[in-house]
């Protein structure tokens, strides 16, 4: 009450658990303080404790309501996106024989066998397009088996690094080799770190520096993965919206990846968030793990 320099101290208590004080401070005037004024206060404190627990139950309906739209929005979106992939892939397929017997029947010198080329290039970007919707709409896998995040993420940099090379990025890896296995499905945890990889390098055409970092969370009983790029950044206006299917900031691009990314990352029970100042992106990852892990440091 000293620090405080007040008279009288009200606690504020929401679900039976101390949250806040009410104090009250000497009058100016010396004035005693009337019992009443003191049973006011009383109910005032009082009412401010159920104005904060009916805020926190409103919260909480609003971020249900919130969930349920975005689910039902989604599963609609997953089946449109099924609907529309079946539609558009096997003409896609018949479209694509017919110009490569085409290419076939003529000769190798033919200025049309150019044209041709741009036809099957664009068919197949447009299958990778329907393979990203059939992918986005498709139900997790429950195949789960002891991953370890330290070789995903190697076998992953493998694959990507002579395209990293070709655009003169340096990649860093600090991975321990004692974290623990975590209980999900590999094939999708690959996917995960190939989409975000693959956004890095794509976001520095002219070379820059890709740091993967991975460390134990004792207090959450997680673990952290950090990818970071020191790319242009990503615009605050468009970190709240990278999430969601089909925004993208790229002029090729889809905007299924990294929606693809969240979809996966919530089946595994995992969050994912995104931070950025203008010098490069950084996405953190967490990973809960089922039991405490019993590292030692």
């Amino acid at each position: 009450m000293r620090l405080l320099d007040a008279v009288f101290i009200f606690p504020i208590f929401v679900n039976r658990k101390l949250t806040g004080i009410l104090s009250l401070g000497r009058a100016r005037r010396g004035l005693p303080i009337a019992s009443d004024n003191l049973d006011q206060l009383m109910i005032v404190a009082n009412e401010i404790g159920s104005a904060v627990e009916k805020s926190k139950i409103i919260e909480e309906k609003l971020q249900l309501e919130r969930k349920m739209y975005e689910n039902e929005k989604l599963s609609s979106l997953g089946r449109l996106s099924t609907s529309v992939a079946h539609e558009v892939k096997n003409p896609l397929s018949s479209i694509k024989t017919i110009v490569q017997v085409m290419r076939e029947d003529l000769r190798k010198n033919d200025p049309l066998q150019e044209d041709l080329a741009i036809i099957v290039n664009e068919i197949d970007r447009l299958t990778k397009v329907v393979n990203q919707l059939l992918q986005f709409a498709k139900p997790s896998s429950e195949v789960k088996a002891n991953v370890k995040i330290g070789e995903v993420i190697n076998s992953t940099l493998v694959v990507l690094n002579h395209e990293a090379k070709q655009n003169n990025i340096v990649t860093h890896c600090q991975i321990p080799n004692d974290l623990p296995p975590l209980a999900t499905d590999e094939g999708a945890m690959k996917e995960v770190f190939f989409n975000l990889l693959h956004n890095a390098i794509q976001a520095m055409p002219t070379g820059g520096k890709i740091s993967i970092d991975a460390h134990y969370l004792h207090n959450n009983h997680a673990i952290q993965v950090t990818i970071a790029d020191t790319g242009p950044g990503i615009p605050q206006e468009s970190s709240q919206k990278i999430f969601e299917p089909f925004y993208t900031t790229k002029q090729t691009g889809t905007g299924l990846g990294l929606s693809i990314v969240k979809k996966k990352l919530e089946d595994m029970d995992a969050t994912i968030h995104v931070e950025s100042n203008g010098n490069g992106a950084s996405f953190i990852i967490n990973f809960p793990l089922n039991e405490p892990s019993l590292m030692t440091t």
